[in-house]
């Protein structure tokens, strides 16, 4: 589950989407993508997020939780026990972890989530330059 620079092209009509973008290998993600230039559909090896059996959601979140854990949970862990030995930065590292929290797991929901709805939208498609924006 990392990332990798891809350069992404219409598997019909081989117009560039993008170049070296950066994008996750990750399971997730629409399974049909419609290029704007030829009208086609491309496949993909993705699956939407509410389309993913449990073990594939217990996949593309351990990777989540792992983030989660070194930039939301261990510095306000590590915020209470600055407080607690008296030190006033123990402040800003809870503000850090507390914002770790919310923007890895929270946000990163609401991606997911707006994205299958924009998939709903289009009527079982994303536009290619919805999913790959210059």
């Amino acid at each position: 589950m990392g990332n990798v620079l891809k350069i992404v092209r219409c598997g019909h009509c081989n117009v560039l989407w993008t170049s070296e973008v950066e994008e996750s290998d990750s399971l997730c993600g629409p399974p049909h993508i419609k290029c704007r230039a030829c009208k086609k559909i491309n496949n993909t090896n993705r699956v939407l997020y509410r389309d993913m059996d449990i073990g594939d959601k217990i996949w593309v979140f351990g990777g989540l939780f792992l983030a989660v854990l070194f930039y939301g949970i261990f510095p306000v862990v590590l915020g209470v026990f600055a407080i607690i030995w008296g030190k006033d930065a123990g402040v800003i590292a809870i503000g850090i972890g507390a914002f770790g929290i919310w923007w890895g797991l929270f946000k990163q929901i609401d991606f997911f989530k707006k994205n299958d709805a924009l998939y709903d939208k289009n009527g079982g498609f994303v536009w290619s330059n919805e999913e790959y924006p210059r």
